[in-house]
């Protein structure tokens, strides 16, 4: 309304544009500034579109996207798929450094899963930490999966990456059950005193993935 008053009054011989726009508290730049209202029905079109391509493949960034929706004749920039993935909150999920480091010091185990067939349950179970992206910011999720049945044992959200939910999420999938063999990787969490001696004083055998390997597939 004081912009509209502003352009009706805009030839006034006693007070300036600046002056008048002190009186309002509306900054001097505000009054020449016209607002770009983006198609917001295009926007849906591409987020759904942006999800189905996602769920596809979801270690495909913005740039994949962009690439594969111009193939099927979407032509949209890179800059606009970047903006919808910020919103609805989706990346690529990759590999990030510095989340399985080992820490100077930490005993490391063997990898005991070498030509090993899993046929039952409880025979193995493996653990990993993970990120997720909130609107809030990120949050640390560590997972213990049995590698037989698929069934997640436990899990716990933290937004550090100290090794205490990592012993946490353990103790609580000791209430359900207890694997001949835990892996994990080289993580300084898994590697710690703390964790091992956890692992092993139940009984457990403690198998370290090699390093380098950050997808295993367990036969």
């Amino acid at each position: 309304m004081e912009i509209d008053w502003l352009k009706k009054n805009e030839e006034n011989i006693y007070f300036s544009i600046t002056e008048q726009c002190q009186w309002y508290e509306i900054g001097r730049n505000c009054y020449y500034y016209n607002g770009v209202t983006r198609n917001r029905s295009k926007d849906i079109k591409f987020i759904d579109l942006i999800n189905s391509q996602y769920e596809l493949d979801i270690t495909q960034g913005s740039r994949r996207i962009a690439a594969e929706l111009s193939k099927k004749g979407n032509e949209v920039s890179r800059s606009v798929i970047m903006r919808l993935m910020k919103e609805i909150g989706i990346q690529g999920v990759v590999p990030k450094k510095n989340l399985s480091m080992p820490k100077t010091g930490n005993q490391k185990f063997d990898y005991l899963l070498r030509e090993l067939q899993i046929n039952k349950v409880n025979q193995m179970w493996s653990t990993d930490i993970t990120y997720i992206n909130t609107p809030y910011g990120h949050v640390y999720l560590s997972a213990i999966i049995d590698v037989h049945s698929r069934y997640i044992v436990a899990w716990r959200l933290s937004n550090s990456l100290s090794k205490a939910f990592c012993i946490d999420t353990l103790e609580e999938a000791l209430k359900v059950g207890k694997p001949e063999i835990l892996n994990t990787d080289q993580g300084s969490q898994y590697t710690s005193k703390e964790y091992s001696s956890k692992v092993l004083d139940s009984g457990i055998n403690l198998s370290m993935d090699e390093r380098g390997d950050v997808w295993i597939t367990y036969g």
